[in-house]
């Protein structure tokens, strides 16, 4: 991006409204155009990883922790909230016990599930996940069934989870987000406490975010749903 701009404005943006904010890096599967070699759940490890670092932040003061996840970094969110190999230290920001307090978890215009077609055609996918059947079975939609499931049995398996919103844009692709993020609103909503979502109309895939801190108040307005959601969860 033109003089490293973005992400830099959505840090600032959030910062001028009262929020610590850190923007991670996280690695990406390898292609043609680059990437770390990373295979699930390295999206996931990397928040992990990014979590304990901002522990270390004042220790000892008590911190309520927000995390948005944007497109594939949504998908990365998404693991982290619902894989099994982090339920250990994402319990540990869930239970008020800590001096992190998950209180909310963001998906912007996030890939819940796949369809074939664009398996067929999206090479990281298949080298991020390891086979179709994989990234079926790992995808964000995957995960949540697997929870529901889970919940369902005569044991009734707890699950604590922060409280959700899903935004959708109205220009986002229909096929693997507006679809699959209608999907997962619904599962989301039978399985826990209903999500709060926001469908934005006028923006695509990629305004919400580039629109920050550009001037624009039509292009930010939607972060005032946003804002008022987070500030009334504490």
């Amino acid at each position: 991006m033109p003089e490293g701009l973005v992400y830099h404005n959505v840090g600032t943006f959030f910062v001028q409204k009262g929020f610590t904010t850190i923007i991670p890096d996280y690695r990406r599967a390898s292609s043609s155009t680059g990437g770390e070699d990373a295979i699930y759940p390295a999206g996931a490890e990397d928040i992990s990883l990014v979590l304990y670092w901002a522990d270390q932040m004042e220790p000892d003061a008590e911190k309520d922790l927000y995390i948005m996840g944007q497109s594939a970094g949504g998908m990365h969110l998404a693991s982290y909230l619902l894989a099994p190999e982090f339920k250990q230290h994402r319990e540990r920001l869930l239970s008020g016990t800590h001096s992190i307090i998950w209180q909310g978890a963001i998906f912007l215009s996030v890939p819940f599930h796949f369809p074939t077609s664009i398996l067929g055609s999206w090479d990281q996918l298949v080298e991020y996940y390891g086979t179709e059947n994989e990234a079926q079975e790992h995808c964000p939609f995957g995960l949540l069934k697997k929870v529901a499931e889970a919940r369902l049995k005569p044991e009734g398996i707890s699950f604590l989870t922060p409280k959700v919103m899903i935004i959708t844009a109205e220009h986002d692709p229909v096929d693997c987000v507006l679809l699959p993020g209608r999907d997962s609103i619904q599962l989301w909503n039978q399985t826990f406490d209903s999500a709060k979502t926001l469908h934005l109309l006028g923006h695509n895939h990629f305004t919400t975010t580039l629109a920050l801190m550009s001037g624009d108040s039509a292009g930010e307005e939607w972060t005032g749903d946003l804002l008022q959601w987070l500030r009334g969860l504490h």
